[in-house]
C-alpha cells in the first residue's frame, strides 16, 4: 500500500511528471485527494541521497546558482527580522552556504548545520562566528529546547519523512520558539508552474530522466495541513512568485513569462494565495 507523507492516507493516483529513474530504480508521483499533496513512491534510501547529494551532482550546481547568492536571501531575511526584535538563539538547519546567516546581526548566536562536511569547513573559515556543524556531530550535542528560531529553507521538501523531521525539530526549539519555513509550492496556482508542466508534459524529451530531490510537491493548503498535522500552529503563511525557473533563463520568452508570473502574483490575484513559493512562521501547539 501506498501512503501519502502527509495524512498517511492511501494513495494510488498517478499525478505528473509520474515516474522518473534516478540510480536503477524508477520512481513514481502519486496525488493524495484527502490533503492534496503529491508523494514519491518508493522513498529514497540512503544510497540514493548520498548519489544524489554528492558535490558534483547536487552542491557545486545548486549552492553556487542559488544558496550563494545572498541577493537571493534579502527578501528572507527582511521577512525574518521582524521576529529577531531582541537577540535570539539562531539555527539554520540545512544552511549550505550560510548565505542566509551572514545577512542576519551577529548580536544573535548563530548555528549552522549540514550535510556536506567539506562545506562545514569553508563555512568555518569564512566566518568564525557562526558554529558550523555537520548533522551527525550536531545531533550529538542533544540541544534540546535551546533555539528561539529554527531556519528551513528550501530543506523541508528534500526529507523523506517530512513530518518526523519537524517532530524532530521541535525538540529543538524553546517553549515560545518559532520556526521559519520556506520553499517550493510546485502544484500551487501559479503561471510558472503551469507552463513548466505543460513544457515538460508536451515537448520535453526524456523528462523522465530527473533526480528526484524533492519528495512531495505541495500546493498552499497541502504545505499548511503538513504543518497543523505535525502539531504547530501556523503564525503567518505567505504565497509569493519568484519567477523561477524561467526568470534566470537566456531564452527570452522564458524570462519575460517568469517576470509576467512575478507581477501577477503582485496584483489582487495573490488574494487567491497564487505563487510559487511560500515563507511561513510556526510555532508550538
Amino acid at each position: 500500500m501506498i501512503k501519502c507523507l502527509n495524512c498517511d492516507d492511501s494513495i494510488s493516483k498517478p499525478f505528473f511528471p509520474y515516474k522518473t529513474f534516478f540510480n536503477k530504480k524508477k520512481f513514481r508521483y502519486y496525488f493524495c485527494k484527502k490533503c492534496c499533496l503529491v508523494s514519491i513512491y518508493p522513498t529514497v534510501s540512503a544510497d540514493d541521497i548520498k548519489l544524489m547529494y554528492s558535490r558534483n551532482k547536487y552542491h557545486k550546481e545548486w549552492y553556487t546558482v542559488n544558496k550563494d547568492n545572498p541577493q537571493n536571501y534579502n527578501d528572507s531575511k527582511k521577512y525574518l527580522s521582524k521576529f529577531l526584535t531582541k537577540k535570539k538563539t539562531i539555527l539554520d538547519f540545512g544552511c549550505g552556504t550560510a548565505s542566509l546567516l551572514n545577512l542576519i546581526s551577529n548580536e544573535h548566536e548563530r548555528w549552522g548545520v549540514d550535510l556536506d562536511e567539506e562545506l562545514i569547513k569553508e563555512n568555518r573559515q569564512k566566518n568564525k562566528s557562526i558554529f558550523f556543524y555537520n548533522v551527525n556531530d550536531f545531533e550529538n550535542f542533544s540541544l534540546y529546547n535551546h533555539f528561539d528560531i529554527i531556519i528551513l529553507t528550501d530543506v523541508l521538501e528534500h526529507v523523506v519523512s517530512p513530518k518526523k523531521f519537524l517532530e524532530k525539530m521541535k525538540k529543538y526549539l524553546k517553549k515560545s520558539g518559532k520556526i521559519f519555513v520556506e520553499g517550493p509550492l510546485e502544484i500551487n496556482f501559479s503561471i510558472v508552474n503551469f507552463v513548466s508542466i505543460f513544457y515538460f508534459r508536451f515537448f520535453k524529451k526524456n523528462f523522465n530522466e530527473f533526480i528526484p530531490y524533492h519528495q512531495f510537491f505541495s500546493n498552499h493548503k497541502s504545505q499548511k495541513k503538513m504543518f497543523l498535522s505535525s502539531s504547530f500552529r501556523i503564525i503567518d503563511f505567505k504565497t509569493y512568485d519568484n519567477g523561477w525557473p524561467y526568470l534566470n533563463s537566456k531564452n527570452l520568452l522564458k524570462k519575460v513569462i517568469g517576470l509576467i508570473s512575478i507581477i501577477t502574483g503582485k496584483t489582487l490575484i495573490s488574494c487567491f494565495n497564487y505563487g510559487n513559493r511560500f515563507r511561513s512562521i510556526i510555532t508550538k501547539k
